[in-house]
């Protein structure tokens, strides 16, 4: 089945700095391994809407790329502007939060 972000046509959307853009900022935070698929959601449906709602481009490191042993992985997160990363990094913190408390 194709993932629900291709079927409502937001799959070409763009996130993050605008191409050519002069400011780009980027930050890096680490999440618990055990949160990646609640970011992410069912066929990236919340990481869409999280990218879009803050206009930042948010890359989550892949499982095989973290070190031996490691529990957090890293998220980057890259916009035009240091308020844009404050609402993904905002909106990624509660996510945490919440999925914390329901375990």
């Amino acid at each position: 089945p194709k993932p629900v972000a291709s079927l409502l046509g937001v799959s070409s959307q763009h996130y993050g700095p605008t191409p050519g853009s002069t400011t780009i900022v980027e930050e890096k935070i680490g999440i618990p391994n055990g949160v990646v698929g609640y970011i992410i959601g069912r066929g990236g449906e919340s990481i869409i809407s999280l990218q879009r709602r803050s206009n930042c481009k948010v890359q989550i490191q892949k499982e095989f790329e973290m070190e031996p042993g490691a529990t957090q992985r890293v998220i980057t997160l890259t916009a035009d502007t240091r308020e844009s990363i404050d609402t993904a990094r905002g909106i990624i913190e509660g996510m945490v939060k919440e999925k914390m408390v329901e375990s």
